[in-house]
């Protein structure tokens, strides 16, 4: 089980997670010739949850479906297949142990944000810095700037899970999005690592 307390730059990396969100469908993703994926604007994955469209694009795997909070919008978007959102949601909670495939969480960034004029997401964190405070391991950070939105992506493990995340940029002050991807707990695969790639490689497409 995992608990929200998006506190600290440091603490959201340890993917916590509190929602409470019922499930229903989002209609009209849009769809690529590759029948096992399925490409839409960051604006339909966030439920429409942003005040401008971002032009950055997400590629999702096709079988995966939304759950969403009108009335809380400040727990964002899930995406899962159904049986994984049945299955591993319950109230307030998340247990990654019932995950057979993976879940992406699709929310505005709580705590880390995006300066234009410098150029850099804050607060600024060396890779060192972010290794020691968190505890990740083989850490890798990627900033790059896509249709005119800077994105940062950070990848890494603690324990036996792989770490996920991508903040985007989304042309509002200093506004980020941030997108986690979570994996079965315990079972990290090479497939995972292929979803989220599908994810960050398509930003541009």
């Amino acid at each position: 089980m995992f608990r929200t307390c998006l506190t600290t730059f440091a603490v959201a990396l340890l993917l916590a997670a509190t929602f409470t969100v019922p499930f229903r469908a989002f209609l009209g993703a849009a769809q690529t010739g590759n029948a096992a994926t399925k490409r839409m604007p960051l604006l339909k994955a966030m439920s429409g949850n942003i005040v401008v469209n971002v032009p950055v694009t997400v590629t999702l795997p096709a079988d995966y479906e939304p759950l969403y909070n009108q009335e809380d919008s400040t727990l964002g978007t899930f995406w899962a297949t159904g049986e994984d959102l049945r299955a591993a949601v319950h109230g307030d909670e998340v247990d990654t142990t019932k995950l057979k495939k993976g879940l992406f969480w699709f929310r505005h960034a709580l705590n880390v944000g995006y300066d234009a004029q410098t150029g850099k997401f804050i607060p600024e964190m060396t890779e060192e810095d972010l290794a020691k405070q968190t505890g990740l391991t083989n850490l890798k950070t990627t900033q790059k700037t896509v249709n005119g939105r800077a994105v940062l992506t950070i990848t890494g493990s603690t324990g036996n899970r792989s770490v996920y995340l991508l903040y985007v940029w989304t042309g509002i002050d200093t506004n980020c999005v941030l997108v986690t991807y979570h994996h079965p707990a315990g079972n990290h695969s090479l497939r995972d690592d292929q979803v989220w790639s599908q994810l960050v490689g398509g930003l541009s497409q």
